[in-house]
This record gives C-alpha cells, structure tokens and sequence, in this order.
C-alpha cells in the first residue's frame, strides 16, 4: 500500500493557474474546477494499478487571497465548497462549471496547516483560512459535505506538510531554534487533540541551505525552506529532540488543586513504551514526579505512579500537581537500561 496526494497546494498560484477566470462582468473560481478534473482522473488510475493505493484529496495550503485574481490562490474553505460545487451555504451550485458533479472520492484530505512564526494554535485573520487553530472547521465542512453526499465517504484529515523555519539561518522570516523546538511539541498536541487527523508530518528533514547566487547579507539567499530538524550542513537543531520525543505543558484547572497537563509522545520504538515526568529541582538536578493518567473524556484519572506506559502509538496524556514554576521533561526508558530525556519546557 502506497500513500498518494493529487497534485501539491493546488489552491495556491504558485503551483496552479488561474486560480479565477473571467465570467462576464465578473470572476468566478477555476482552480477548484481544473484540479477536481485532475483529481478523478488520478484517482482511477492510482486505483486500477492497486486497489490498496491510499489517494488523498487537497494537500491545501493554508490561506489564500482576500480578492480575486489569476494569480490570488483561493482560501482552503472557499477552495474545498467550489471543489464540491456547493455555495456557502451549502446548497448544489447549478453554475455550468459544475455540470455532471459526481461526489468527491478520496480516502482522506491532505492539509498544509502552517502558523509561519505564529505560534500553533494562533487564529488566521484571514476567512476561510485553515491553520492549526482551524482544523475543525476543516473537519467539520468535510464532514458535512459527506452528509450532503457531495464526497463519496468519510474523509480523515492527513497534515502531509508543517514545520517552521529557523533564524539562524533565515534572518528574514524564522524563528529562534529554541521556539521551533517548543512549537513542534505544541503542535503536535494540537494535531492529536483533532480527532480527525490521521497524520503529521514534520517538513522538512534537512535545511535547503542557501541560494549562493546572492551575498551573505541578502533576504533572498534563504528564500528556501529552512525547517528542517537539521541544519544545512548536518549539525542538529534542537527541534532534532524534539521531533523524537514530543513534549508539551500548559495549566489545568485552578483553585484548591490546581495541576499540570503534560502531552507527549516517544517516536522511536514500535509499541507502548516506558516513560517518566521529571522536574528540575533547586540545585539543578532532576527529579522524577508522580503523574496520573488523563483521560480527554472522564473527569478522574488513574492512580498517580512514577513511571507509565504510553499508548500504542507511543502518546500519553498526563497530570501532575502544580507547585508553581519550575521546568518540566520527560524521560523515556528503554529496555536495555539507557535512557533519552525531551526538550524542558518551563510551566506556566
């Protein structure tokens, strides 16, 4: 089996034209138009070599243009309601563009939900535009578009693309690699929080490096990507460890008993996987904390240990007392008596 998308950011102009065409006195989309076309035709075709191809719908960027234009990509919600020929409302447009709709198949919606140098989780000023903070809209459309019957079956959310770029080395437009470690591990609890997503994809693995035809102290030498986990040159970023073993704290609850959530996960390995909290206490050291098992949909939690296994997939979801600053990590244990410690995130 073999995972597909059909075409990369159709809804942008960079990989797409036109995006809207001339109707009279006025414009109307066309980029929706061409790449359903497009879609169908691979579909069958990815599916009559073997029917186990997973082909994958969109691969959206996350925003688009305010006016329309040749040139202005589309908005991923406007993009996805042309793509079904639906109007915002949801009703069947009856436009000639859409003559001999047949619902959409696919089997899963690929998303590109980048916050840039926002942090994950930052709203999008622009309407329609689908970040991280506005996966359910995304998921929530697609699945009423699969009530209506305008897509064929239910259509699971793939982040085929996500990533932030570092400053050093783009000093136009990164982050500090410091912060895009922190990111990832946000993101990736906000990712999992959606309980449509399928995937996550960290892009890329390695920085691009620099465009050597222009000078050291010009933007447009970094004008590629530079989100990779490593740099250029091969010298890890702490986004490296991060990547391996995800890590996020933020507060819940306050009052009498006020706690700690603590997401993570553990990448490497195959299975559940041993794992413990710890906190760095006043002489610098490390120190392990009780944590109790945090059930997303129940009120209680399981009896507090020092150590636990993650799930499955390597996730846990975990609580723990919050006494009020410090930095928090997690370590995971591996079998043969060695150990790898997360990135230490500060509490809240």
């Amino acid at each position: 089996m073999r995972l597909w998308t059909t075409w990369n950011e159709p809804n942008h102009p960079g990989f797409l034209l036109p995006q809207w065409s001339r109707d009279g006195g006025g414009w109307r989309p066309a980029a929706p138009h061409v790449y359903r076309r497009l879609h169908e035709v691979a579909y069958r075709a990815l599916k009559r070599v073997d029917e186990r191809n997973r082909v994958l719908l969109g691969g959206l960027a996350a925003t688009g243009g305010t006016r329309p234009g040749h040139r202005r990509g589309l908005p991923p919600l406007h993009f996805v309601r042309e793509l079904a020929c639906v109007d915002r409302s949801l009703a069947p447009l009856r436009a000639r563009r859409c003559r001999g709709f047949r619902p959409l198949r696919a089997d899963g919606f690929a998303h590109h939900p980048y916050s840039l140098t926002q942090p994950p989780g930052s709203p999008q000023p622009r309407r329609g535009s689908v970040a991280l903070a506005e996966l359910d809209a995304l998921a929530s459309l697609l699945r009423e578009l699969r009530a209506r019957g305008r897509v064929e079956t239910e259509l699971p959310l793939y982040v085929t693309e996500y990533g932030y770029e570092t400053n050093p080395p783009d000093f136009a437009r990164g982050v500090a690699p410091r912060t895009q470690a922190r990111y990832l591990g946000l993101a990736t609890y906000l990712a999992w929080k959606q309980p449509d997503t399928r995937m996550f994809a960290q892009f890329l693995l390695q920085d691009i490096g620099p465009d050597r035809r222009y000078g050291t102290r010009s933007p447009r030498r970094w004008h590629d990507y530079q989100t990779g986990l490593y740099y250029h040159d091969g010298r890890p970023k702490p986004a490296l460890q991060a990547f391996r073993l995800p890590f996020w704290v933020e507060p819940r609850g306050v009052g009498i008993e006020p706690e700690l959530t603590i997401f993570g996960q553990v990448r490497p390995g195959a299975g559940s996987q041993r794992a413990t909290i710890e906190r760095r206490v006043g002489d610098g050291s490390w120190k392990r904390v009780a944590s109790r098992q945090r059930d997303p949909l129940a009120a209680c939690c399981s009896p507090a240990s020092v150590e636990f296994e993650t799930d499955a997939e390597g996730f846990y979801l975990r609580t723990v007392a919050n006494i009020g600053g410090g930095s928090y990590r997690a370590r995971w244990l591996l079998p043969d008596g060695r150990s790898r410690t997360s990135i230490s995130l500060k509490s809240p």
